[in-house]
């Protein structure tokens, strides 16, 4: 997973899709700047929207050709409210569970689970 958090990318796996790599760079996940920079325009409270916002941005499948849910690349954008380590590019290992990206990001918004689904962890490095 590739994650890009404000962040920078996070990444399960060592590719996207694995077959093209000219096609794999057209597809790689992008947040519009122009949306990002509304956000970050706005004014909300003592920061920007952008400032005390999370969003994640990506997929739920790699290869749809093979319906294949790995390697899944995601951008995780915002600072949410000061709780995200921005600027960082995070490779997760081989097969780590995209769940581990969304149990993380509940914690972050305070919104604590256990587990969800199939996750075995968090992304302590987020």
């Amino acid at each position: 997973m590739r994650i890009r958090a404000a962040a920078g990318l996070i990444e399960f796996g060592a590719g996207f899709g694995g077959l093209n790599r000219e096609r794999e760079r057209k597809y790689i996940p992008t947040v519009p700047p122009e949306f990002l920079a509304k956000l970050d325009s706005t004014k909300d409270g003592d920061g920007s929207l952008l400032d005390h916002s999370v969003l994640l941005y990506g997929s739920n499948m790699s290869n749809s050709n093979l319906h294949d849910h790995y390697p899944l690349p995601n951008i995780v954008v915002g600072g949410g409210r000061g709780k995200l380590k921005g600027g960082q590019h995070i490779m997760c290992a081989e097969h780590t569970p995209q769940t581990n990206l969304l149990v993380t990001l509940l914690d972050k918004v305070d919104a604590r689970v256990d587990s969800l689904g199939d996750s075995t962890g968090r992304i302590h490095e987020l």
